[in-house]
């Protein structure tokens, strides 16, 4: 590719071309470097609460708040978890959680104003605080109120103003609200602008790259421009643009890989390992720093780092470790100001990693570097006199570099690794001079390996003094004796490749077996660590020795001697400190005594722990403990005997995946980074949104996170809010610690994961104080303190107006009382007489009463025998509509004739209808009648209908006629089959001999909804006007059915009515006397 230039500076561009190229080829002589190899990824993906897996971008806010930009809207992440941006909108109608809605870029122009461009709708603002949103599209006209495109490719702010670039121009929204924009027809050659970065050059300049490779200049200052280079060749698709920090713009396209530009916009070649890494690479995002270089990532070929000066490079890829990268497919990048790098994945989510560092690194087993560690369990470690480390796991041992890499394993090496290959090695050490190597393994006995002769012995229960061939401890006490400590065989001395053992008994009853360390104070003397007896001091060449009251029954992991002779011990109930003046050990009661402790290391005044719940660090001066949270250590649990002081500096810890290197110089907590923001206000578990109105008269002003105070009416009884401690430095759940004061006194001190609820709370004012927990120390964070007042009123009637109000009516009604009382003695004959009228006038009430509660009560008689006359009532009609059929089932069945059984099937039909009819009125009386849709064919339905009463025909010559059109609807259709039976039976019923019975359908479409109109018709005596309305009530007197007919029950046609109005239907009839009825029903067309 070539670049043209409009400028005539021809001369000083050449000497910097010459520069670079002379770096560039420095760079090709320097052979590819391996850096950062100790990145650990933590991963979030949608079962962890994202919205969506595909993250577009992330952007970090002045107040420390992290956006991440995904296929369907914003989440701010809080380290833990996710909170959907909508939740901080005010109008919920409109928020960025739509599934249309793809997030291209975040900015923020303001703080606390959150601008997001997405690909087809157009630009978002949001006011985090206040709630305030507001939503620009494109106008079919340029305007200055909103935007020029909808598709949006990048937000730059820059001078207080934001720049957007689109597929259409350029858009300038300034201070005054308004949008300027700028299409560079007249200097473009190349089509539309489609703008795809904004680039920040020099003050009040700005550098613009279009899709096509055209480069323009933008003078903010006097908002001019001009064309200053194009990129010739087949570069299209330009997914990112930066400027580094050397001047030099990086340019990622999707089909052309990397391309590298100097400040004067001139090509720079790449060295040939940078450009066959990332040649026709899809590169999806770049990011530039100073001091760690430049992040590439692409769609997949994972994620590349490169060294700005020499163009090394290194490419971290996924592999089956949870710490390593979750996709190769990479959407986007973010390195914030704590070093914490962000890497954003096409449908798999982020991972966050400490780019930074934190004085830990962990060495795991992964995928490609399966030499490395031959299993992810580590048990122990020592150094050689040639300065490597081996390292003790579940399957054989690992001999690695100065830098933690694959060592070269040949020789004596190679040939120890061969013989320990698949073995449980238990514990390391070495000879004073380091160059014998004891390897204790589970089930194997003693392996020593003598790097000064080459070779390799091994002891074990066969051909040796040992009795156990579990070795769960081996110590040098110089080049000729050591101590080895066994399970289930005691202790032994070994010297001159002999076995010599050494029996410790339990005041003098039983010799112990099993033990866990051994730490020597000389060659005849050593502290021993038992499993059930603590820790035991014995003297070897006796055999005596002296156990502890205080630990005597506990399991002791590790002794540590630290320099100025103090004596500490491991166990698994807390770690004890020897009291040399009571000659016993004393618990240090500031460290937990809930996990098992297992390995000590002292370094500085300081111990550090290894623990069945992660690493601990113990100041001995303050006698305070804190907890390394790391993202970098290995897990939870560490294992026993694996611990080993590298140097003064660095400390090596194993456990369950890997080992730790703890660089005790580098290793800083910083508490600080912590905050709390409140991101739920609810009343009554509902969510209460900016400006939203949660009682009476009072709204939440703003996002609760940003107000001081909030009143809480007399009547709500529950509230609640969610605090959030963001620190994504930090490694797992941080809790806050709450007080809750008011004017008289100070409040308790509780523990949260976030939720802080107030029921039955009494009126008053309330200071609600919020800490983040500082995860070393698992203490308050005062300075990072969240205050907000809480005012609960007092109920209007115990105001103090009301309290005042009170005394003046008592007063008044005092007087009164007084003034009337005089007035009462004058007019005391006046009042019997009038008490005697009234009491003459209450005695003839209550008479009249008496006598009208007597006329109820012979009425509710009267009632009951006529409800005793219906329910006989209808009970023979029951038995008379039961007993027609039976008698054809029993006539038709004492027939031989095979035709006869389909009558005596319809007859059983009709009696289990009338069964149904009589279960689903009581059904729905109860109101527990439920409807069964499902598509069918309303003319098959009615056909159906037509077969089950057939058989009541017999000799009439009634015809009936299906002319229902054919179509599908959706009903239940066992009770529409019954609706039709029951129509039918009636129209039957009343039809004479040679008559004709008519079904038919219309469908009638409305505007909004379509309907279907159903009819039975028959040719009876038809109904008279009175009736028609009567006819389907339920449990009216059978002389009102069907114009004072008999022999009905009247179920039938009460059930028709009761099933069309469940189905959101009509039903009503249309008669004259003598000219038959016709029975309409009506109901939705679905």
């Amino acid at each position: 590719m070539l670049i043209k230039h409009f400028n005539s500076r021809f001369g000083k561009t050449h000497c910097i071309m010459l520069r670079y190229i002379l770096l560039l080829k420095l760079a090709l002589l320097t052979s590819i470097q391996l850096f950062a190899t100790d990145i650990k990824f933590k991963s979030y993906q949608l079962e962890d609460g994202l919205s969506n897996s595909t993250i577009k971008c992330f952007y970090k806010t002045e107040n420390g708040l992290m956006w991440i930009g995904t296929e369907q809207g914003i989440d701010l992440f809080n380290g833990q978890g996710f909170i959907p941006l909508h939740q901080f909108i005010t109008d919920s109608t409109h928020t960025l959680q739509a599934p249309v809605t793809s997030i291209t870029t975040i900015s923020e122009l303001q703080n606390n104003q959150l601008w997001a461009g997405t690909w087809g709708d157009g630009l978002f603002n949001v006011n985090i605080e206040t709630g305030e949103y507001r939503h620009f599209w494109a106008l079919p006209e340029l305007s200055n109120s909103t935007i020029s495109d909808n598709y949006i490719n990048c937000l730059t702010t820059f001078e207080n103003n934001l720049y957007i670039g689109s597929n259409y121009c350029l858009s300038v929204f300034n201070s005054k609200n308004q949008f300027i924009h700028y299409d560079f027809a007249e200097i473009l050659r190349k089509g539309i602008p489609d703008i795809r970065a904004i680039v920040p050059k020099d003050e009040h300049l700005l550098s613009i790259f279009t899709n096509s490779g055209e480069i323009i200049e933008f003078n903010t200052h006097t908002s001019t421009y001009k064309r200053v280079g194009e990129i010739e060749g087949s570069t299209n698709n330009i997914t990112k643009v930066i400027r580094d920090h050397q001047n030099k713009y990086w340019i990622g396209t999707e089909y052309n890989g990397l391309i590298l530009l100097n400040e004067d916009y001139e090509l720079l070649q790449l060295p040939k390992q940078l450009a066959s890494e990332l040649n026709q690479s899809h590169i999806s995002d770049i990011i530039c720093h100073p001091k760690y270089g430049t992040f590439i990532s692409s769609d997949g070929g994972g994620l590349y780092i490169i060294d700005n000066n020499n163009y090394s490079v290194q490419r971290l890829t996924q592999t089956n470790s949870k710490n390593t990268l979750t996709s190769n497919q990479l959407e986007s990048l973010f390195l914030d100001d704590d070093g914490i790098l962000w890497v954003g994945y096409f449908k798999a989510g982020f991972s966050k990693a400490n780019y930074e560092g934190d004085g830990i690194r962990h060495i795991y087993q992964s995928d490609n570097e399966r030499q490395l560690l031959p299993n992810k369990n580590v048990n122990g470690f020592v150094k050689d006199s040639n300065g490597l480390l081996w390292v003790a796991t579940e399957n054989g041992i690992s001999i690695l570099n100065q830098d933690f890499k694959a060592a070269n394993r040949s020789g004596i090496y190679a040939e120890a690794i061969k013989v320990l290959e698949g073995l449980p090695v238990t514990s390391l050490t070495a000879n004073i001079h380091s160059n014998i190597i004891y390897a204790g393994t589970y089930n194997n006995g003693l392996f020593c390996i003598n790097l000064k002769n080459n070779k390799i012995y091994n002891y074990n229960k066969y051909n040796s003094k040992l009795t156990s061939n579990f070795i769960r401890d081996v110590k040098a006490a110089n080049d000729t004796l050591t101590y080895v400590a066994t399970v289930d065989g005691g202790l032994y001395k070994f010297e001159d490749q002999q076995f010599t053992k050494i029996k410790v008994y339990h005041q003098n009853q039983y010799e112990l077996l099993d033990f866990f360390h051994i730490e020597i104070i000389d060659t005849n003397h050593l502290w021993l660590s038992s499993a059930g007896k603590g820790v035991i001091k014995i003297n070897t060449s006796t055999g005596s020795g002296e156990m502890y009251q205080s630990v005597g029954s506990h399991i002791s992991y590790s002794t540590c001697v630290t320099v100025d002779s103090a004596i500490y011990i491991a166990t698994n109930k807390g770690v004890y400190q020897l009291n040399k003046t009571l000659n016993d050990f004393e618990l240090i009661k500031t460290m937990p005594t809930d996990i098992n402790y297992y390995g000590i290391i002292e370094v500085d005044s300081a111990l550090w722990l290894s623990t069945s719940s992660g690493l601990l660090k113990y100041n001995r001066i303050s006698a305070t403990v804190e907890n390394i949270n790391s993202i970098n250590v290995q897990g939870k649990e560490f294992h026993p005997g694996a611990f080993y002081k590298l140097n003064n500096t660095q400390l090596l810890f194993g456990g369950t995946n890997g080992f730790n290197i703890i660089n005790t110089k580098k290793y800083q907590s910083k508490p600080k980074d912590s905050f709390v923001f409140i991101s739920e206000f609810k009343i009554y578990n509902k969510l209460v949104k900016p400006l939203q109105q949660y009682a009476d008269n009072l709204f939440l002003p703003q996002q609760i996170n940003y107000t001081k105070e909030i009143t809480i009416p007399h009547h709500v009884d529950l509230f609640s809010i969610h605090a959030n401690v963001i620190n994504y430095k930090s490694h797992g759940n941080n809790g806050i610690v709450y007080t809750i004061s008011d004017d008289a006194k100070s409040g308790k001190t509780y523990t949260s994961n976030g939720d802080i609820s107030f029921l039955n709370i009494k009126p008053g004012n309330y200071k609600l104080s919020i800490y983040p927990i500082n995860s070393t120390n698992n203490k308050p964070i005062v300075d990072a303190a969240k205050h907000i007042m809480i005012k609960k009123r007092l109920p209007w009637w115990q105001s103090y107006w009301v309290y005042i109000a009170f005394f003046i009516l008592i007063t008044i009604t005092i007087l009164f009382i007084h003034r009337m009382r005089v007035k009462e003695l004058s007019k005391t004959k006046l009042a019997l007489q009038k008490k005697v009228t009234e009491r003459t006038a209450t005695l003839l009430s209550q008479k009249e009463r008496l006598q009208q509660q007597k006329l109820e009560l012979q009425q509710s008689i009267e009632h009951n025998k006529q409800l005793e006359s219906f329910k006989e009532s209808m009970i023979n009609m029951i038995v008379h509509d039961l007993k027609n059929p039976l008698n054809g089932i029993i006539g038709l069945s004492s027939l031989n004739e095979s035709e006869y059984l389909e009558h005596i099937n319809s007859a059983s039909r009709q009696m289990l209808c009338l069964v149904e009819n009589i279960l689903d009125v009581r059904r729905y009386e109860t109101h527990s009648l439920k409807l069964f849709y499902q598509n069918c064919d309303i003319r098959q339905l009615a056909n159906e209908a037509i077969d089950e009463v057939r058989f009541l025909l017999k000799d009439s010559q009634i015809e009936i006629l299906n002319l229902i059109t054919p179509m599908q609807l959706s009903v239940d259709k066992d009770i529409m089959r019954r609706v039709y039976i029951n129509l039918l039976t009636n129209a039957i019923k009343y039809s004479s001999v040679n008559g004709q019975i008519s079904l038919r359908s219309i469908l009638k479409e409305q505007p909004n909804e379509k309907s279907l109109l159903l009819s039975v018709s028959d040719e009876g005596r038809g109904i008279p006007q009175e009736y028609q309305e009567s006819i389907f009530d339920l449990y009216q007197q059978v002389d009102t059915k069907k114009s004072g007919q008999a022999n009905s029950n009247g179920l039938g046609l009460s059930f028709c009515k009761i099933a069309i109005d469940e189905h959101n239907g009509k039903i009503w009839v249309e008669s004259d006397r003598g000219k038959g009825a016709t029975f309409f029903f009506e109901i939705p067309y679905k």
